[in-house]
């Protein structure tokens, strides 16, 4: 994987991208990279970061992750109107520090607006 592209709706007071191992299929193990987007954030578009590092693509799971941390309540990261793909609604809280997914936690079916870009 050479890049990540993800949609930003608002602007959130930070935003942090990560890519983990699997731990299982509810949790993302260790962290492979990595990087502070908040100052290079274009707001209303698809913002694509190219990895300073490339992740090999081995066969086993990865988890993509976009961390926003925000002023207000707000929507930051696109999604689509659904339904929802497996695997594809996770969302982590701080305030209860597990991963659930978005339609558990607001009866909504999504899917995050955040790819991969692999090389070939």
């Amino acid at each position: 994987m050479e890049a990540v592209r993800f949609f930003v709706g608002n602007r959130p007071a930070q935003c942090q991208l990560f890519i983990y191992t699997e731990n299982t299929s509810s949790r993302p193990g260790t962290a492979l990279y990595n990087a502070n987007l908040t100052n290079a954030l274009t707001v209303g578009d698809w913002n694509t970061h190219k990895l300073a590092t490339p992740i090999e693509i081995t066969g086993d799971d990865i988890w993509i992750s976009v961390s926003v941390t925000l002023d207000q309540q707000q929507q930051s990261i696109g999604c689509d109107a659904g339904p929802n793909k497996p695997n594809g609604d996770w969302l982590y809280r701080a305030d209860d520090r597990q991963w659930i997914g978005y339609e558990q936690r607001t009866g909504e079916r999504v899917n995050w607006n955040i790819r991969g870009v692999v090389s070939k």
